[in-house]
């Protein structure tokens, strides 16, 4: 596993971001600063589980605060039991209260490193 990490990074450069998006809607992607730089993955949270995480090994796992696919808890839960290690960021447009967000999904998975991405929120038609 680990040497096809190194040659994948030698294909990408060496300081290539690896990100997975769990059901990150295209719009809101677009949303994202500096998402073009990573090398991304896009699935559905239907197709996430262990392998699809052991496939991409991302460095950083990009989703939805809210979204009709998975609850950001159960997503950092499935993380932390699957043993990741790495960024769990959610985007989301302003919230009232951003802190108690951040609490609680640290409190719930300690070995997560969660924070926020907050972005405007994408033009509606």
């Amino acid at each position: 596993m680990g040497s096809t990490r190194k040659d994948e990074q030698a294909e990408t450069g060496a300081g290539a971001i690896r990100a997975l998006l769990v059901d990150l809607p295209q719009d809101l992607a677009a949303c994202v600063p500096g998402l073009g730089r990573l090398r991304a993955v896009s699935i559905g949270s239907e197709t996430f589980d262990l392998r699809a995480l052991a496939q991409v090994m991302p460095d950083v796992v990009i989703t939805p605060l809210i979204g009709p696919g998975i609850d950001i808890l159960d997503l950092a839960r499935r993380l932390a039991a699957f043993g990741y290690g790495g960024a769990l960021r959610a985007v989301t447009g302003p919230i009232p209260c951003p802190a108690e967000v951040r609490a609680e999904v640290r409190g719930a998975c300690s070995g997560i490193d969660f924070d926020l991405l907050v972005v405007a929120e994408p033009a509606r038609l």
